[in-house]
């Protein structure tokens, strides 16, 4: 709990000075050239709130959960940034943030560029995070352009097609009184328009 309380507070550091990291799959299971993960700059939205009144699951107050659910969003995607921008794979950062089942999907995504000698190199954009909270579940959407986020293959830039915004939606869970981010959904599904 001290280590996520330390997360937090860097967290809350990099949202004071304008950096948010967020992420991108497919939604199906399969890597496409632009998805090795995600993260994010903002640029300038904040997220938005809807759902089931005061209180959210007894948990706290819907804005307490919208809050709590943006700085998770943050640490997923600062996480994932840390381990795409690795040289080596190592699925640790997410601990407390993922749940197991969508760490081991982003591990079996990523893993084939790390053993090709891939990685990435600074971080993609993201605007536009909405939450929406239904009592313990959740849906977190936002805008991702991964177009600044270097492809590297052996420490040199590799092609990658450069295709702007696009929507990221994910599914969060209250598990034993704390958020987690539980699953990619497809972009199809997404209300944000990027």
């Amino acid at each position: 709990m001290a280590a996520r309380a330390v997360r937090k507070g860097v967290v809350a550091a990099a949202l004071t000075a304008a950096v948010v990291l967020t992420g991108c799959s497919s939604g199906d299971g399969e890597p496409v050239d632009d998805e090795i993960a995600g993260s994010a700059t903002p640029s300038g939205d904040t997220g938005t709130a809807a759902g089931g009144g005061e209180e959210a699951g007894g948990e706290g107050s819907q804005a307490q959960d919208v809050a709590a659910l943006e700085s998770l969003y943050a640490d997923y995607w600062a996480a994932l940034v840390t381990m795409e921008n690795a040289e080596e794979l190592d699925p640790s950062p997410l601990a407390g943030i993922a749940s197991q089942e969508l760490t081991e999907q982003q591990v079996s995504r990523i893993r084939p560029f790390k053993d090709n000698g891939m990685r990435r190199d600074g971080e993609p954009a993201v605007d536009k995070v909405t939450v929406t909270v239904d009592g313990d579940t959740a849906r977190i959407e936002s805008c991702v352009d991964e177009d600044a986020w270097l492809l590297l293959k052996n420490g040199e830039p590799a092609d990658l097609e450069l295709l702007g915004p696009a929507p990221r939606v994910f599914d969060a869970e209250r598990v034993e009184g704390d958020w987690l981010i539980t699953d990619t959904v497809p972009a199809e599904e997404a209300n944000v328009t990027c």
